[in-house]
C-alpha cells in the first residue's frame, strides 16, 4: 500500500489486479486504514501440469496507520484498472502521528 499526502488530503492506492470489486472491504477505525477482500479460488484441473504457480489466491487482509487524523465519513474510493484509491480528507491543524522518542544514556 503506497500512503501519501496530497492537496489536504491523504491517498492510499493498492494494486489488486484480478479482485472483483464487489470483494473489497475498506473501513477505517481510530486512523487505522483496514482493507481486507478475495480473490476468487481457481478451480485446479489435475489435467494441468503447471512449471510455475505464482499467482496468489483466496483472501488477503492490509491495515495500515494513518501519518495524520482523516474525516473517515469523508472518505471515497475508486477502483480502475486493478488500482484501488482510498481519498481520505485530512482533519486541519492535525500533525503526524510519528514522534521521535530520544534514547536516555543510564550511565
Amino acid at each position: 500500500v503506497d500512503v501519501f499526502e496530497e492537496n489536504g488530503n491523504v491517498i492510499a492506492k493498492m494494486s489488486l489486479p484480478g479482485v472483483a470489486e464487489s470483494e473489497i472491504d475498506i473501513s477505517i477505525e481510530d486512523d487505522v486504514l483496514h482493507i481486507s477482500g478475495a480473490r476468487e479460488e481457481e478451480k485446479e484441473v489435475d489435467k494441468k501440469d503447471y512449471y510455475s504457480k505464482e499467482i496468489r489466491r483466496g483472501s488477503f487482509s492490509r491495515s495500515v496507520r494513518l501519518p495524520k487524523a482523516v474525516k473517515s465519513d469523508k472518505a471515497e474510493a475508486n477502483y480502475e484498472d486493478g488500482v484501488l484509491q482510498i481519498t481520505m480528507p485530512a482533519v486541519p491543524g492535525s500533525k503526524n502521528s510519528a514522534v521521535k522518542v530520544p534514547i536516555k544514556n543510564n550511565k
